[in-house]
């Protein structure tokens, strides 16, 4: 994986987040809940990811109130689109 990772909000905002690349695994906490149901961009700048370029396959996981463990919550399958 390389470099940037740029998230935004339904209107276009920057939305505030650690992002850690760790190998091939990139880890984004976001700094403060994410609403039910919102809409976010994110956009992977240049960023270089092996095997199929046509669908990518992303694990989620989140963290409850006090926990200190990562809870699975799914598997998102995308087509990305590339901007030329």
């Amino acid at each position: 994986m390389s470099r940037s990772i740029d998230i935004r909000d339904a209107n276009g905002q920057i939305v505030p987040a650690t992002i850690e690349l760790q190998g091939q695994v990139a880890k984004i906490s976001f700094a403060q809940p994410i609403a039910l149901n919102s809409k976010l961009s994110i956009d992977l700048n240049q960023v270089k990811i092996m095997g199929n370029d046509r669908i990518w396959e992303l694990e989620t996981s989140g963290k409850l109130g006090n926990l200190n463990a990562d809870i699975p919550l799914q598997t998102i399958r995308l087509s990305p689109s590339i901007s030329r």
